[in-house]
């Protein structure tokens, strides 16, 4: 009887899977030789010792583990299978990704979605695979789509503890004590250490103070060159999917025209960050620790385009976390909760 295939049936499991067979019959493995004289029409009435001096190949392990499957083919069976790939860098008529769960990266052609963003999961069916020039290549149809940042197998990134701050030395204002409901919570709590978060830019240099890819991207889009700007940003991107400030900048510069592709950068770059913090962090993150400023950033604006697209509860869930994080304020959030609460539109207040 078939084995049931495994949902989702992912092409890459099915090549380990043969590669592994291939091993296990090289090795003379009594199982892997069974599976062998069972699925294999030359080795049906093959003796034990004939079975053991038999010379496998790939193909035979693939066809073996397509029989297993129920499919007469290795063709027929990676026509049912999927791809998981990563988005790197997406381009008009190709985008490079990482196949999932490997450092392998290939390039998808297909019929491209305008909106890809780096770090998000496709799911692909793939029609044809080859390899040029070193590089490995697949054509197919993309299936689904999704953000899942805990399955980009990431490193944290690195929160230096700096200080322990305490709401008692705080300013708050005239009279010196907090009056508004949300600076509340944050006295009640106490004191509460603060951190700066690691800050990955990939291709710069500590000991040079001439080059900042990142300012040298901002400058390109400020000068109007921003496809040469989003190049830039994208090439960062492919060497580290952790550099926040880049899925940052992609989002800000996406926001007037195409607010839709900017809400999924600044929510890669919120969920990135919020990778780094774990579920159970309860610290601070000022504004006055430079690293910490391109996380607050994308909180921000992703809040921002939850409002615009009318997903209070969820913006002001983001703003009150940015204010316990950070209760010095330096970003304005406090003069935007009133009017969510009131339910007004971000496009009534856009302005202000």
């Amino acid at each position: 009887m078939a084995k049931p295939i495994p949902q989702p049936a992912n092409l890459e499991h099915f090549k380990k899977e043969a590669k592994t067979l291939l091993k296990s019959l090289r090795r003379k493995d009594s199982f892997a030789l069974q599976l062998a004289k069972s699925s294999l029409h030359r080795c049906y009435e093959q003796s034990e010792t004939v079975l053991e001096n038999e010379h496998f190949k790939l193909c035979d392990a693939q066809l073996i583990v397509a029989r297993k499957y129920g499919h007469r083919s290795w063709m027929s069976l990676k026509q049912e299978a999927t791809m998981e790939m990563v988005v790197l860098y997406p381009k008009e008529t190709a985008v490079r990704c990482r196949l999932l769960g490997s450092e392998s990266v290939i390039t998808l052609r297909c019929t491209m979605p305008w909106d890809l963003i780096p770090g998000e999961i496709l799911t692909v069916q793939p029609n044809k695979q080859w390899r040029f020039k070193d590089h490995n290549y697949v054509s197919g149809t993309i299936n689904k789509r999704r953000t899942d940042v805990n399955a980009l197998a990431l490193t944290p990134l690195e929160l230096r503890d700096e200080d322990l701050w305490d709401p008692a030395d705080h300013y708050w204002g005239e009279g010196g004590l907090a009056h508004e409901d949300w600076q509340k919570p944050i006295v009640i709590w106490g004191p509460r250490e603060s951190y700066e978060m690691e800050q990955v830019i990939p291709g710069d240099d500590p000991e040079s103070l001439d080059f900042d890819p990142i300012s040298k991207a901002a400058e390109l889009n400020r000068a109007g060159e921003r496809e040469e700007a989003r190049r830039l940003f994208n090439e960062m991107l492919v060497q580290d999917l952790r550099c926040i400030d880049a899925h940052n900048h992609l989002g800000v510069m996406a926001f007037d025209n195409h607010p839709g592709v900017a809400i999924q950068h600044f929510e890669m770059g919120y969920r990135i960050g919020q990778l780094s913090l774990g579920d159970n962090f309860i610290g601070l993150l000022p504004w006055g620790r430079f690293d910490n400023r391109p996380f607050l950033r994308c909180m921000h604006s992703y809040g921002l385009c939850l409002w615009r697209f009318n997903r209070h509860e969820e913006a002001m869930a983001i703003f009150e976390q940015m204010l316990w994080f950070n209760p010095t304020d330096n970003q304005g959030i406090r003069s935007i909760i009133p009017d969510l609460r009131n339910g007004d539109s971000w496009e009534s207040c856009k302005d202000w």
